[in-house]
């Protein structure tokens, strides 16, 4: 089991540099700063849509639907 947690740690990374950063509390920041890059912030709020009128809007026919859904070809 130990050898499997060794291989499981991070324990250094580098960062755009190039530096190798090994201590954990830099290492922690980086990943942190990387992921909020890649995937963004969270909202405090997000709004609530207006129901009715995605109600009213338009819609998939069912045509449509079974096209979005269809199997990749080459053309």
């Amino acid at each position: 089991m130990k050898l499997r947690s060794s291989r499981n740690a991070i324990t250094s990374i580098h960062d755009g540099n190039g530096n190798r950063l090994q201590d954990p509390h830099f290492r922690e920041k980086k990943c942190i700063s990387f992921l909020t890059k890649l995937m963004g912030t969270t909202a405090e709020q997000l709004p609530c849509p207006y129901i009715e009128l995605i109600r009213k809007g338009p819609c998939l026919t069912n045509k449509q639907k079974c096209s979005l859904i269809a199997p990749m070809t080459e053309q």
